[in-house]
């Protein structure tokens, strides 16, 4: 089937003309999904193609072009079932592309001649697919020493950025500006970290690519996400703090840094963190653990208000749930903190949790009977009851680790 769709794909594409005005309005930035390039699968150009991708999101991301950078398309993936690290057609990547509202997706492919180390020469070549209508554009293409690859990647940039249809703000100077500062080298082991097979070969080439160039904002993002994903808060918290230079990413790194904050205790300091990444997107996440940081400190009805938005933005989410229960519980309210789980119990029947808190709950409006049957289904999906039941209500709220919602940041 992936076959089928890629040939009838690839079928549209060539045989199209790019018509882009179509797709770019005046009143809302264009939306871009740049997929890695292709090209020679072999030596130490397998970096290249994903490499040159992603300096031309980071380049052409603001103002009123709106690119999926990498930690969008992870979360994409995600969302449509498909891996996040592992090579995929471009079929595929045309779909995600779809699904997520691009207006544009790049297509490209590079070459190279001679040494991969620097001594060659290579040309990058890319094609705008307009996605409403499947049509693409011209072929863009530069060319040139492999060791002027930042310059040839802007000129690339620079030309898509003249070339989808609308008017843009930037002069090539100011646009020259944006020319990726990380040198091949390090650049080239940054990009290797990312598709690394294991956690200590990612973190032994950002070491390598963060000892090559020291201020490489998104080799610190990338270690830091890998000491948060171990929780170890302190460590990630420096590394993260670098990823609020990132072009696009300022959102996903001031929710990591504030969750590192809660984490370690310092819940004024993830307050003010929270508080600012909503100042610029409201997400359920956001609003969720700025809840939590709230009954830390003690301002409970604060937590209301904050998890009932959450709810409005995420009726389904189980921990927005449960957390919204456990706080009308805190203010005195058990009848409405039961109703809050009742949904949440018939969506995820599987988690057991939301019975361990159901039976606190149920037994605090007196019905025991319920109580111990929800108690029943929390220890047989394994939570540890007895234990739990030694704690204050506030310490069982749960976290969202993840910008996307989840446990885990991948």
């Amino acid at each position: 089937m992936r076959r089928v769709f890629d040939m009838l794909v690839g079928a549209l594409v060539c045989g199209a003309m790019w018509s882009p005005a179509a797709s770019a309005t005046a009143a809302e930035p264009a939306k871009m999904l740049i997929l890695p390039f292709s090209g020679p699968s072999r030596g130490d150009g397998l970096w290249l193609g994903e490499g040159v991708a992603l300096s031309l999101a980071g380049q052409l991301s603001g103002g009123d072009l709106q690119v999926f950078q990498r930690g969008d398309v992870e979360e994409l993936l995600e969302e449509n079932g498909l891996p996040v690290g592992a090579p995929l057609s471009r079929g595929s990547m045309i779909y995600v592309a779809g699904r997520a509202g691009a207006d544009f997706a790049i297509l490209g492919n590079f070459t190279v001649a001679g040494a991969t180390d620097g001594g060659g020469k290579v040309k990058l070549a890319a094609r705008a697919l307009e996605m409403k209508t499947l049509k693409s554009g011209n072929e863009l293409a530069v060319s040139g020493p492999l060791a002027n690859l930042p310059e040839l990647e802007n000129e690339l940039a620079w030309l898509l950025y003249t070339g989808t249809g609308a008017a843009r703000p930037l002069s090539r100077e100011q646009f020259r500006e944006r020319t990726r500062k990380a040198p091949n080298a390090a650049y080239a082991s940054y990009v290797q970290s990312l598709l690394a097979p294991s956690e200590a070969n990612q973190l032994k080439l950002l070491e390598k690519a963060i000892k090559d160039y020291p201020d490489f904002p998104e080799a610190h993002f990338q270690m830091g996400r890998l000491h948060y994903r171990n929780r170890d808060y302190e460590k990630a918290l420096p590394h993260l703090q670098y990823g609020m230079k990132i072009p696009g990413m300022r959102h996903r790194s001031g929710f990591l840094i504030g969750t590192c904050h809660l984490q370690s205790g310092r819940t004024d300091e993830a307050v003010k963190t929270y508080k600012q990444i909503l100042s610029w997107a409201r997400r359920p996440a956001v609003l969720n653990n700025l809840a939590v940081a709230y009954v830390r400190n003690g301002d409970d009805t604060s937590a209301l208000h904050t998890l009932l938005e959450a709810r409005g933005a995420a009726p389904a989410d189980s921990t927005v749930a449960m957390n919204l229960a456990i706080t009308r519980y805190l203010l005195g309210n058990s009848e409405a903190a039961v109703e809050s789980l009742e949904d949440a119990i018939k969506a995820h029947p599987g988690n057991g949790m939301l019975y361990f808190v159901a039976s606190f709950l149920m037994e605090a409006v007196g019905d025991e009977i319920q109580a111990s049957e929800d108690a029943a289904k929390a220890i047989h999906l394994g939570i540890p009851v007895e234990k739990l039941q030694q704690e204050p209500p506030k310490t069982w709220m749960r976290v969202i680790s993840t910008w996307a919602g989840g446990e885990e940041e991948p």
